[in-house]
């Protein structure tokens, strides 16, 4: 990380409880809520390449940042899907890339 940034990530699963998309053209955007700690948050699909349904368990990843010289400092908090997706969109796998 550059000087004064720091971050960490946890892996994370949670099952689905809201689909997010939209899609114009070929171009679609895509995002799930989930449950995280005590918590419900917006878990991106930034590759659009998923297609959950609410009750699906997604691993996902929480990732934070803090930028020590912003002023005032800045924190930021984010969600990312883990999944990787098969190979024609519409149909998601339930391994990641870590396994």
């Amino acid at each position: 990380m550059p000087p004064g940034v720091k971050g960490s990530h946890e892996l994370h699963e949670g099952a689905v409880l809201k689909v997010y998309s939209a899609k114009e053209g070929e171009n679609r955007f895509i995002a799930y809520v989930v449950k995280w700690k005590d918590s419900e948050v917006v878990v991106s699909d930034p590759l659009a390449q998923s297609d959950f349904k609410v009750g699906d368990t997604i691993k996902f990843l929480a990732q934070k940042l803090h930028l020590e010289n912003a002023k005032p400092e800045v924190f930021l908090l984010g969600f990312t899907v883990l999944n990787v997706p098969a190979s024609t969109p519409g149909k998601a796998k339930t391994e990641t890339a870590a396994d």
